[in-house]
């Protein structure tokens, strides 16, 4: 997605790209806040069923990355290009400098996604070693024991969204710097990221389903359900707009139709993802205080003295 301040003053006037940038802006500062307060807040403490803990700190500092990319990276191609006298020096080279703005914002935005997808992938695995922990009662070196599988299949799924993206950078540079064979794998490569990203947010969503009948902490179950379907929601629209959005750049004198999706795309994908990581910040933070979410819906299927090794950190 590329936000012009310029396309949108045309359409909308100071007035609708001053309404944008502050929509936009107070997702950014919700976001930060939510990054600095699970640095400070969420700990794993060497605990397994914790493990999504450090990748959703990662997400929540490459959100913050992406959403201030993404706000002044627009206003300063705006002034660059306001400032630049007509007719001054090689045009083509200027614009390969100014696309490098989305360009990068877009990969941030990519990896900040992927990763908060993986730390929601290694909570849902959490919530299987807790309720197997309350199943069998045995606090002492379960979790040693626990195949490392669902955690393997999170992380090669992981790198392989990375390639695409990486893919996704590339060919946008290579089409930038005036190689127009790269226009299709360019947009193949968006469209196959946000489809990726999308299958892998219905995987979670079914992996937290099939937990239903087996999860003792029902609590929990839910508020991850509620997150992964967020999220599914969350890349299932971003699909559907990117999808347009490649429809409208390959038509003629349709240029309002594409702007304007770009400015949805943005004020979409910036407040979901500020929705997934408030629901992700209270698992996090939850998960942890004072025994934490985990160990209070663990403690009723526990002995007494079972639940206090637990809470030993």
């Amino acid at each position: 997605m590329h936000f012009s301040i310029l396309d949108a003053e045309a359409y909308l006037g100071l007035a609708g790209v001053g309404a944008i940038l502050t929509v936009v802006i107070a997702a950014a500062i919700i976001t930060a806040v939510l990054a600095s307060l699970a640095f400070l807040r969420a700990n794993r403490h060497e605990d397994d069923a914790r493990s999504g803990v450090p990748w959703f700190k990662a997400a929540g500092a490459l959100g913050s990355l992406w959403l201030v990319t993404a706000i002044v990276s627009p206003v300063t191609e705006y002034f660059l290009r306001q400032g630049r006298p007509t007719g001054s020096g090689d045009s083509s080279a200027f614009e390969f400098g100014m696309e490098q703005f989305p360009i990068f914002t877009n990969f941030f935005m990519y990896t900040a996604f992927t990763t908060f997808q993986v730390a929601q992938i290694e909570f849902t695995i959490g919530l299987d070693y807790a309720s197997i922990l309350s199943r069998e009662r045995e606090v002492s070196g379960f979790f040693d024991e626990a195949s490392p599988v669902p955690h393997i299949i999170g992380l090669v799924v992981y790198i392989c969204i990375l390639v695409i993206n990486a893919a996704d950078l590339a060919c946008s540079e290579l089409y930038y710097s005036g190689v127009d064979a790269a226009f299709w794998p360019m947009k193949m490569t968006a469209l196959s990221l946000d489809a990726a990203l999308w299958l892998f947010s219905i995987g979670g969503l079914i992996s937290t389903a099939c937990q239903h009948y087996a999860a003792p902490q029902k609590r929990l179950w839910r508020i991850l359900m509620v997150m992964n379907s967020v999220t599914a929601l969350h890349h299932g629209g971003l699909t559907i707009l990117a999808g347009f959005y490649g429809v409208a750049i390959a038509q003629e004198n349709v240029t309002y139709l594409s702007t304007f999706i770009s400015y949805a795309q943005l004020i979409f994908s910036s407040w979901m993802f500020v929705l997934c990581l408030s629901i992700g910040y209270g698992v996090s933070v939850m998960a942890h205080k004072n025994g934490g979410l985990w160990t209070k819906d663990i403690s009723s299927h526990l002995s007494l003295e079972e639940a206090k090794l637990l809470c030993l950190d």
